[in-house]
Order: C-alpha cells, then sequence, then structure tokens
C-alpha cells in the first residue's frame, strides 16, 4: 500500500471508530463491534491485491455513512412522533424535564416501581404540556407587539 492508501485508510477508520463510539456507544457490553473493527483494520495486507484493499477501505467507509443515516433517520422518526422504540432516549428527556422543576426519576423500570413510573410519566407530560404552551404564547407575544 502507498502512503496515499494508507492516508485514506487511516481517515476511513478514524471515521469509522467516531461513529461507531457516537451511535453503538462505548459501554462494556458493546465493545464486540469496536474490537472487531479494530482487528480488521489491523489486519495485515501485504498478501491482498490492491483493488481488495481499496474494497475493503470502501466498505468501512459506507458502512461508516449507513451507520451515520440510519440513526439520522431514528432522529427524525423520533421528532415527529411516528413509532420508534426510544425508550432510553424518552427516559433521558424524562429525567432532564423533572431535574428542570426539581423532582427527581426513581431508578427502575415501569414494573419494578408501577404507581411511581406512572406519576412520573404524568408530570412529565404535564411539564411538556406547559413548556409548549409557554412557546406558543411566546411566539404568539411576539407577532402581537
Amino acid at each position: 500500500m502507498g502512503s496515499g492508501e494508507v492516508l485514506k485508510a487511516a481517515k476511513v477508520y478514524r471515521e469509522l471508530m467516531k461513529t461507531v463510539k457516537k451511535h453503538i456507544g462505548k459501554e462494556e457490553h458493546k465493545t464486540h463491534f469496536r474490537d472487531f473493527v479494530k482487528s480488521e483494520f489491523r489486519k495485515n495486507g501485504d498478501g491482498l491485491e490492491p483493488s481488495v484493499i481499496q474494497q475493503k477501505i470502501k466498505l468501512a467507509s459506507d458502512y461508516t455513512y449507513l451507520l451515520s443515516s440510519v440513526h439520522n433517520h431514528q432522529d427524525l422518526l423520533f421528532t415527529y412522533n411516528i413509532a420508534v422504540d426510544r425508550s432510553d432516549e424518552m427516559k433521558k428527556v424524562l429525567g432532564k424535564s423533572a431535574a428542570s422543576v426539581g423532582l427527581q426519576l426513581p431508578e427502575g423500570t415501569k414494573d419494578d416501581y408501577g404507581l411511581e413510573w406512572f406519576e412520573a410519566q404524568v408530570i412529565f407530560y404535564r411539564i411538556k404540556l406547559l413548556t409548549s404552551t409557554m412557546e406558543y404564547l411566546h411566539d404568539f407575544k411576539w407577532w402581537l407587539f
């Protein structure tokens, strides 16, 4: 491999690792994917033809693009309230909303807490309704004056 190909491979590797870290995560139970990517890029390509090496680099680049695109698509679906399982994101949003008014969500799942979880959901939706009403009134006031 020439120096230009090495630089291109390093750039693709760096971008793929950033994307994996951002979209898949860096938790302990998700390290097997990062380890696989590292091992594939560290393999010595001396015995391979240049076209095979370029195909592998293109595959890694395409996978980076796919991973980013799928994540962005899921974000758009979530933004427009189209059914996507985003319970983790909703829990974060719920926690931030509750913290903004001085409340704290119980740790655990809905099945662990039952009524407390339901009350937290009610509080979240009340906060969400209040926030959207305030934004609407702010926009309306802006147009009045």
